[in-house]
């Protein structure tokens, strides 16, 4: 049974046929908020900070997707997986740019939410140059803003993986993406050739990350896709990285497509298998980034790995005896990690992981903690075992203690869902307190948003 709002009612049929969007004025009519909110501002050293204080935004994104971004007519959810934070007219407040998604067919288009202070709202912008196009790509799966040309405004990399859930299962090999700044306001959206024109058959660019992986000083394109690992060479300028030399680890039931004339096809089955996602970080602190890979674990002995960074010359970074296998979350179950934050959550001069996992039918969602010791011994426990929908983790501050708690944001909105049900409307957070995390509303540290929330959400 669907659950319509009377708002969504009276704009789907007042919409003109060759109109896609719901008109954002018509949403505007709506509010009337009763609040002396004035607005979320942008830290003063948010460009210095770069990304991770992008990343960690704590304003509920899915929130104010579900509110606040139209959906295109055909489909009535908002995917908001592929969503990040900037500031994209200067004024000091934080916007929204959801870059839209797609499950088994239906598509949310992408959208930029500016802040207006006037009336206390998020106002649906479309900042591209180009108006000629209303979604990106196939599905959208990440996105990572950071600042790519000498501008002030933040720009993104968008990692896409193809709607795997159309019905022929075979959705094509999509590009990175960029949605770069002009400097004036206005963003293009550009594309980069990887490893679309090589012989990969249906390996997907899902997840990725973006650091300095030879020591050079600039960021290198890390691209995991399943039995395959890519890392490609940060230049200065556009585009961005250089598919010359490109790295390839490659399973070894994978090996029958390497060029032997290409010094950079890597049989290392140890590096690759089951891996969707990466993170790039200097996990042992000895001055070179490491990399740590997100993916399935189950009875064969899959693991979460770290890839020790030995140094050395272009393409010869990593070893397979310098791999750290992490213990898995259930012992001989199979699982996934869907993303991860690296920190050292204890003080002790060593980094941990926070984990955000699921089993394989994505039906049991878990937040839980792997805990080092040593580089080569870890503790695993559990934060939640009771968590739907999660998409990626946030880690800052939502009670304003000093100490920074964890959060997470939903892989879709939903505002007709009832709210009984509804994981946006009984979103939570988890706060820390001593060496524990204690779950509570995420709109007790919040007032704007829980007023959105209870005015927003159906009463049933």
């Amino acid at each position: 049974m669907k659950y319509f709002p009377c708002l969504f009612i009276f704009l789907l049929f007042s919409c003109k046929k060759d109109v896609d969007f719901i008109q954002q004025e018509d949403v505007i009519k709506t509010f009337s908020l009763d609040t002396s909110f004035t607005g979320y501002k942008v830290n003063s050293n948010a460009k210095q900070l770069g990304r991770n204080y992008w990343e960690n935004i704590p304003i509920p994104a899915d929130l104010m997707l579900s509110v606040f971004q139209p959906p295109i007519l055909t489909n009535t959810e908002i995917e908001t997986e592929s969503v990040s934070f900037g500031d994209f007219n200067l004024d000091g407040y934080v916007d929204i740019f959801n870059a839209g998604g797609s499950h088994n067919g239906p598509f949310t288009g992408f959208t930029f939410l500016i802040w207006n202070p006037t009336s206390k709202i998020f106002e649906q912008k479309n900042l591209f140059n180009d108006k000629s196009f209303k979604t990106i790509g196939g599905n959208p799966n990440k996105i990572i803003p950071l600042y790519l040309n000498d501008d002030n405004y933040v720009d993104f990399v968008i990692f896409d993986g193809g709607d795997e859930d159309l019905p022929s299962h075979n959705p094509p090999n999509e590009p990175i993406r960029y949605v770069l700044s002009d400097g004036k306001g206005g963003y293009d959206l550009k594309s980069i050739e990887t490893n679309e024109s090589e012989p990969d058959y249906g390996h997907r660019k899902g997840g990725g990350d973006i650091g300095d992986i030879d020591g050079d000083g600039i960021p290198d394109l890390v691209i995991p896709c399943n039995s395959l690992l890519y890392i490609y060479k940060g230049i200065k300028d556009y585009p961005y990285f250089t598919t010359t030399n490109r790295i390839k680890y490659l399973d070894s039931s994978w090996s029958w497509i390497a060029n032997v004339n290409n010094k950079y096809d890597i049989i290392a089955s140890e590096f690759t298998n089951q891996v969707f996602g990466v993170k790039i970080i200097d996990f042992n602190k000895d001055g070179k980034n490491d990399i740590v890979t997100i993916g399935k674990e189950d009875s064969t002995g899959l693991k979460q790995r770290i890839l020790l960074n030995v140094g050395g010359t272009w393409g010869n970074n990593f070893s397979k005896q310098n791999i750290i296998k992490l213990p898995e979350h259930i012992v001989g179950t199979p699982y996934e990690v869907h993303d991860n934050y690296i920190v050292d959550i204890d003080n002790d001069g060593d980094y941990d992981i926070i984990n955000l996992g699921h089993d394989l039918n994505f039906t049991n969602w878990s937040l839980y903690l792997t805990k080092q010791n040593t580089i080569n011994n870890y503790q695993v426990s559990d934060i939640d075992v009771n968590i739907h929908n999660a998409s990626k983790l946030i880690y800052n501050d939502y009670n304003n203690d000093g100490i920074k708690d964890v959060g997470f944001q939903e892989s879709m909105g939903d505002i007709k869902i009832p709210k009984i049900s509804n994981s946006i409307y009984n979103k939570k957070v988890y706060i820390k307190e001593g060496n524990s995390f204690v779950k509570k509303s995420i709109f007790d540290f919040d007032k704007y948003t829980k007023e959105l929330r209870d005015k927003y959400f159906i009463t049933n």
